[in-house]
């Protein structure tokens, strides 16, 4: 399942890159994750560790970030149920940054598909809202 969801955050491209970019302080501002750790690091490619927030408990994941500074971000990371890939660009426009990410969704196995319970547009909907709660958490700092 693919959604593209977009929003302009009214920051410049660089405080909006450097918050993206960084995996440790996700949870500040997603609404899923509980906890993001970097296992490690090579140039423009790092390897974290997770948990989401998933119904009443919680969902252990690891997942990859590659980025081109100022540009584009992408992840990939993998429950026991399902692969998420998301590719995130950056673009300057004259209200500040015009963030765009489409994510890519596939579920795994019979129990994938059996669990799966979103739709597109609950998806869209959930990338939607965690668009915002991140322009919100960069559009507050300091």
């Amino acid at each position: 399942m693919r959604v593209q969801v977009s929003r302009t955050v009214k920051v410049p491209r660089e405080k909006v890159f450097a918050a993206y970019s960084d995996i440790e302080s996700m949870p500040k501002w997603s609404g899923r994750l509980s906890a993001t750790r970097v296992v490690s690091r090579s140039g423009n490619l790092l390897t974290y560790e997770g948990e989401v927030k998933n119904g009443g408990g919680v969902r252990r994941f690891v997942g990859s970030l590659a980025f081109v500074p100022l540009e584009r971000a992408e992840t990939e990371s993998e429950t026991r149920f399902v692969t998420t890939k998301a590719v995130v660009t950056f673009a300057d426009v004259p209200e500040g940054t015009r963030v765009t990410t489409t994510l890519d969704v596939n579920t795994k196995g019979i129990w994938g598909r059996l669990l799966a319970t979103n739709s597109s547009e609950e998806l869209k909907a959930r990338a939607e809202e965690n668009l915002n709660l991140f322009a919100k958490y960069v559009e507050g700092l300091p």
